[in-house]
């Protein structure tokens, strides 16, 4: 089973995310800013990282610079609102970022594009 780190200051967000990842089979952890998404990232190696640009104490483009470059394989998808700085993290090191809001069956179908699996089709 793949790993998910969700990381997002919004609770709401994460409860919305945690609810279409895990019901789709995937198990999360939960960072609500910068400096717990790096050290759960050190600590869990989740295969996935979604990442919020906008958080306290760290902000998403430089965790995922901080994540990058701890060499490991990881996919980082970015989470914003902000479609104007999803540039800044493509070249921290994100693959792709998906604009809020976005529906749960883009959020799967993005993930599994990663990870393998049959895509959402509803």
């Amino acid at each position: 089973m793949s790993l998910i780190l969700v990381a997002d200051d919004d609770r709401a967000i994460r409860d919305m995310l945690r609810h279409f990842l895990t019901r789709s089979g995937f198990k999360i952890i939960e960072a609500s800013n910068g400096i717990e998404a790096v050290e759960l990232c050190s600590k869990f190696r989740p295969s996935i990282i979604l990442i919020d640009i906008e958080m306290p104490l760290l902000d998403g483009i430089e965790a995922t610079r901080r994540i990058m470059e701890m060499n490991f394989e990881t996919v980082v998808i970015g989470i914003t609102g902000y479609s104007d700085r999803k540039y800044k993290l493509l070249q921290a090191g994100a693959r792709e970022v998906l604009i809020k809001p976005f529906s749960g069956k883009m959020l799967i179908n993005t993930v599994r594009k990663y990870l393998g699996g049959e895509f959402v089709d509803v």
